[in-house]
């Protein structure tokens, strides 16, 4: 709750995180913090059931990450609500593996028609700027009105620069089309 962001290391546990105990919610594969038999339960929404299954069927995939909202071992990234700061809990880190390098990245879907939207992507592409050399990639994920799924690199410099002046669904539906790519 500091006046401006402050780098801080989330504290991520030493173990398996505990899964719920509803047998209905689904359970998947290689999560960061699997239980012994290497499954994870979790409720995902279709965003992010795409997301999880587009990582996973990349090459080098290691694991994936589901970022909690809030807590101590949550990623938090800043963003500018022209009244402070909010905060965005970007939905995954991933993990592969490239020349024997393990790297994560940011993988983030985010309704584009929330109000905070535009702030928020604005918000992960200064941490992009800031920070993208920690990580592999870090990209931002639509669904956009035709159904398709597109992904903006937020590393690049070009996108950042795009989205200075996106403020509403429209408008970022607009610099996925122009600056981004299939997602898929």
């Amino acid at each position: 709750m500091a006046r401006t962001p402050e780098l801080v290391t989330p504290g991520l546990p030493t173990g398996p995180i505990t899964m719920p105990g509803d047998k209905n919610i689904p359970t998947y594969d290689k999560h960061l913090y699997a239980e012994s038999h290497g499954k994870y339960r979790a409720t995902l929404g279709s965003w992010e059931a795409h997301v999880l299954s587009v990582e996973s069927a990349r090459p080098g995939f290691v694991a994936w990450y589901r970022n909690p909202t809030g807590g101590q071992r949550a990623l938090r990234v800043p963003y500018d609500t022209g009244n402070g700061y909010g905060k965005l809990y970007p939905d995954f880190v991933v993990l592969h593996e490239d020349d024997e390098d393990l790297r994560a990245s940011i993988v983030d879907p985010h309704g584009h028609h929330l109000a905070d939207a535009a702030d928020k992507l604005r918000g992960l592409a200064a941490y992009a700027a800031e920070h993208g050399d920690e990580y592999a990639r870090i990209v931002g994920v639509i669904q956009n009105a035709a159904g398709d799924f597109r992904m903006l690199d937020l590393k690049d410099a070009t996108v950042r620069e795009s989205l200075k002046a996106v403020r509403n669904k429209g408008d970022i539906e607009q610099a996925f089309a122009d600056h981004g790519a299939a997602y898929s």
